[in-house]
């Protein structure tokens, strides 16, 4: 029956079209029904707490085949890939660097299904992309003798203040917790963000609505650099 899907921390389509007993992903995203949750979201694995997602019908997929002969079906779903870039504190790729990847998913129950080890390289752009299941939900990422957790899922639209955060987080500017109201600490950030791209004036102001043209470019600006290319609405 179809119906509403709140999305809740940590979900993206993915996960809940897994849960919800869909092949493929996209069969949710591309349904009219969510017309309007792309005009907003232009990633379905960026979405943000509370966005209504439509759910339809499971499609009813009929498939022939002679009774006296050995049939294989295959079940056709995109690959979903964790995609990663290694920089030093200069912000230079670092290429070439032997790294462990360990990701983990979690069933319905909130158990601990599987844990995933790969042992990869990084390309000449310090990056490198791994296919996941659709529902992992953390990894621990090994270079060297440094240990870095990575929560999967819960980066938010760049338009938010938290999807901001998170994405300065993640370039080493210092925007706070994840669960911060105020935003002192992410519009030093910003600010520092808007310095070393030269966004004139730096001042990093999140509250000010005369600043929404800096603030529009500046996450504009962020999405590009973190590599996700999410743009504000």
């Amino acid at each position: 029956m179809t119906h509403l899907h709140p999305v809740l921390s940590g979900e993206t389509i993915s996960s809940i079209a897994k849960d919800e007993g869909f092949a493929n992903y996209l069969t949710i995203w591309n349904d009219p029904g969510n017309n309007g949750l792309r005009t907003i979201r232009h990633d379905p694995h960026i979405l943000e707490v509370g966005d209504p997602v439509f759910i339809p019908d499971l499609p009813e997929n009929v498939n022939h085949g002679n009774d006296t002969q050995r049939h294989v079906f295959a079940l056709e779903s995109p690959a979903l890939l964790l995609n990663i870039q290694l920089q030093d504190l200069d912000g230079k790729p670092i290429a070439k660097q032997a790294v462990v990847l360990k990701v983990d998913a979690k069933d319905k129950n909130g158990r601990e299904a599987v844990e995933d080890v790969f042992e990869l390289d990084t390309d000449k752009d310090g990056k490198f992309s791994q296919e996941i299941l659709e529902d992992a939900d953390i990894g621990e990422l090994t270079v060297d003798d440094d240990k870095f957790v990575i929560f999967i899922g819960l980066l938010g639209p760049i338009g938010s203040n938290e999807g901001m955060r998170a994405r300065l987080n993640n370039l080493g500017y210092f925007a706070g917790l994840a669960n911060d109201t105020d935003t002192e600490q992410l519009r030093w950030a910003l600010e520092e963000f808007q310095h070393d791209n030269k966004i004139s004036p730096p001042n990093g102001d999140v509250d000010d609505p005369r600043n929404k043209v800096k603030l529009r470019a500046t996450q504009t600006k962020l999405g590009v650099i973190h590599g996700d290319r999410d743009v504000p609405t």
